[in-house]
């Protein structure tokens, strides 16, 4: 069976402000574990993993920049990994949930509930349920499933200690991976004795976005198989900001069709 490709983002980065528990602990550093885990969980099956946000941490990607290139990778599925705040004071506001955009199609819906129940039960949070938000980083196009998950309250007494440690990331990530693999049908890669494991350097996503804004050329995400738990970074091109809008634009009115082309369905029973 053919690989499928999987793209994962690692919601805000370092400094985003405000995006940290009470007692510091950034969410992207939250994020990019939970991303690494799922990575973990998958390396044996068929599938490619590519990452949009820079896997350092240290830049920032913006969401049309990210929206951009997942668009370019064309991924079966797009799943964005986040952790949720109520007020960023202590407080006992506790669950995990799962959006889809607003004018999403059928598929991210399906999705959506999909790994909501999955993340509750695998983190022992309760369930907050499969949602609807217009969410920028959603906006790819319709034809690609995309989901954004929160895993827990970053800000909760009950939920923190399951989100800061290694435990309540496995479980997360086991969750989205074991959702995956159900809605993509995943295989197990069958063993060769001509596969070799190659250590493969790949430069962080924005880096590649500053480069090409210097040298005006577009490069081709590579499609390289993942070797334990290693993530593919997706080279980013800069739009600029009335390309970035276009996109936005198009994509959302895409959605929009494909929600109404659904009720037409619905209501004539076709």
């Amino acid at each position: 069976m053919a690989n499928k490709k999987l793209v994962l983002d690692a919601g805000h980065y370092l400094e985003t402000p405000g995006k940290r528990t009470p007692d510091g602990v950034r969410e992207w550093t939250l994020n990019n574990k939970v991303c690494k885990y799922i990575g973990e969980y998958l390396k044996d099956y068929n599938v490619k993993i590519y990452r949009v946000d820079d896997t350092t941490g240290k830049k920032a990607t913006d969401l049309a920049e990210r929206v951009k290139a997942t668009n370019k990778i064309n991924p079966d599925i797009f799943v964005s990994i986040h952790h949720n705040a109520y007020n960023g004071k202590w407080n006992n506001v506790t669950g995990t949930e799962v959006y889809s955009h607003t004018y999403g199609s059928a598929e991210d819906k399906k999705i959506a509930k999909l790994l909501a129940p999955k993340i509750a039960k695998e983190t022992g949070l309760r369930n907050r349920g499969a949602k609807v938000k217009a969410l920028g980083v959603l906006t790819c196009k319709a034809t690609i499933p995309a989901v954004l998950c929160e895993g827990g309250f970053m800000d909760s007494k009950i939920d923190n200690p399951v989100i800061t440690s290694e435990d309540g990331q496995r479980a997360y990530a086991k969750a989205v991976a074991d959702g995956i693999i159900e809605y993509l049908k995943l295989e197990k890669k069958q063993p060769s004795a001509e596969t070799k494991t190659e250590n493969i350097e790949t430069k962080p996503a924005v880096d590649n976005a500053i480069a090409e804004k210097e040298t005006n050329s577009a490069e081709t995400p590579a499609e390289i198989p993942i070797e334990s738990g290693q993530i593919t970074e997706a080279p980013i091109e800069s739009p600029l900001e009335s390309e970035k809008h276009t996109e936005e634009v198009e994509n959302i009115l895409i959605k929009i069709i494909n929600m109404l082309l659904e009720l037409v369905k619905k209501i004539f029973g076709k």
